[in-house]
């Protein structure tokens, strides 16, 4: 069995086109949406069993990407109309799926599905975001120290 993750996932995780320098996002507004400018590629992006990101409805997974700070952060670029985003590349918060209301039994398969997409499961972000973070808070805090 294969479980439903995000339409963005279930479709295919596209890899992202070369030299793409980014575009725009618009919400879903019926009316008065908001426009929002990234100055380039999507990095980290990635599917998200949080309970507090905004998923489309019907959906196991929000899809998340983020982008340096001076090139605006910004969440969602499934909401982009330009192609050539970087795809998903890991599962963040896969348990948190069950805060929702998936139940405990559909994890296996749920795990299952994100691996046969390419998306590594994990219960928090991936190793290497989760190293720029700290890399990030150390240099803030004028601890860091290069190897």
């Amino acid at each position: 069995m294969t479980t439903a993750i995000h339409p963005t996932v279930d479709r295919s995780v596209n890899k992202g086109a070369a030299g793409f320098g980014g575009g725009s996002l618009q919400c879903q507004c019926g009316t008065d949406k908001v426009e929002v400018e990234i100055a380039t590629q999507v990095a980290f992006n990635h599917a998200c069993g949080c309970t507090k990101c905004w998923k489309p409805k019907g959906t196991t997974f929000s899809v998340v990407g983020v982008v340096p700070r001076d090139k605006l952060s910004v969440f969602h670029p499934e909401l982009s109309p330009q192609q050539g985003w970087e795809g998903p590349g890991f599962a963040a918060f896969v348990s948190s799926v069950m805060e929702s209301g998936t139940p405990p039994s559909k994890m296996a398969d749920i795990r299952q599905t994100l691996r046969e997409k390419g998306l590594e499961p994990y219960d928090c972000l991936s190793p290497l975001l989760m190293d720029v973070i700290a890399t990030h808070a150390a240099k803030a805090k004028g601890v860091y120290k290069e190897a």
